[in-house]
């Protein structure tokens, strides 16, 4: 939806010169507008796939499944809207916004083909929706690395905990696995608990609650909105000082070039000699 993000802030833009309303108003009239589309939308793909995957049974592993879609996806619409009120060019503004991070739906797509490898899907829709994983953040969520193999310095601080994937896949497989026993390769050995493969195979704090995870994504809605509404002031301040800034740069050098032509000496290449007179034969 960048593209109407785009259309949607030319036409902010005309409204705010013309003075029907403030960014505040605008930046909460979309927030509420778009609530119901993206609920409609997790709501309907949230459902059909956690029921034919089969994920752990119960009402609330439901709701918070769906909950924690919905926050993604608000997450990364957010994240949009910020990117959008800054760069005009749509084509500009999904580029950069996809190399920072995904959206959940994808995500989810990609690890069922993972997890379900023969699942009816041809091979070349497998490997376009594999590689289309792909982003900063979601490269230190703990998916493809570990949380504990990913380098400290920059990458799992502050990067891993900025990252909204990181804090929606912890909540995922918390809300998955956690109350599960698994059976064990030898029979005599006991069952495995599900909060053992969260703690020794994917590194996951399971004192830490799936519902602080979440709380954590919809905080994140509410940078991201803030973030949306500074750019958009920052941007009605800073862009008609450096127009100016520009404009009087312009006339300073004209008017350099301007004093530089009075003092040049005349050039001499556009000048014709006139060819030399005919003498008379009996010129001495």
């Amino acid at each position: 939806g960048f593209p109407s993000f785009v259309e949607d802030m030319k036409v902010f833009q005309r409204e705010r010169l013309n003075g029907h309303y403030g960014v505040l108003a605008f930046v909460i009239s979309n927030t509420l507008s778009a609530m119901p589309f993206l609920i409609l939308i997790t709501f309907l793909s949230g459902t059909l796939c956690y029921f034919m995957v089969r994920l752990h049974p119960g009402f609330m592993h439901y709701v918070f499944f769906v909950l924690c879609l919905y926050a993604s996806v608000t997450v990364v619409e957010s994240l949009m809207m910020a990117i959008a009120s800054i760069i005009p060019n749509f084509l500009m503004g999904i580029i950069i916004g996809a190399g920072i991070q995904v959206t959940s739906m994808m995500i989810i797509i990609s690890q069922l083909i993972l997890l379900f490898p023969n699942m009816r899907c041809d091979a070349s829709t497998k490997r376009v929706l594999l590689e289309m994983r792909q982003g900063i953040f979601m490269l230190v969520s703990g998916y493809f690395r570990l949380p504990h193999d990913i380098p400290k310095p920059f990458w799992r601080y502050p990067m891993s905990y900025i990252s909204f994937h990181y804090w929606a896949l912890q909540g995922q497989y918390q809300n998955d696995l956690v109350g599960l026993v698994f059976d064990n390769q030898d029979e005599e050995l006991p069952k495995i608990p599900g909060e053992y493969i969260l703690e020794n195979v994917f590194q996951i704090d399971v004192s830490r609650s799936k519902w602080l995870d979440l709380s954590v994504l919809f905080g994140m809605i509410v940078i991201y909105r803030l973030l949306f509404f500074a750019m958009i002031k920052v941007s009605e301040d800073v862009t008609p000082w450096v127009r100016g800034y520009i404009a009087r740069r312009r006339v300073q050098h004209k008017r350099r070039e301007a004093e530089l032509a009075m003092i040049r000496t005349p050039s001499l290449r556009g000048y014709v000699v006139d060819a030399a007179p005919e003498l008379p034969a009996d010129h001495p």
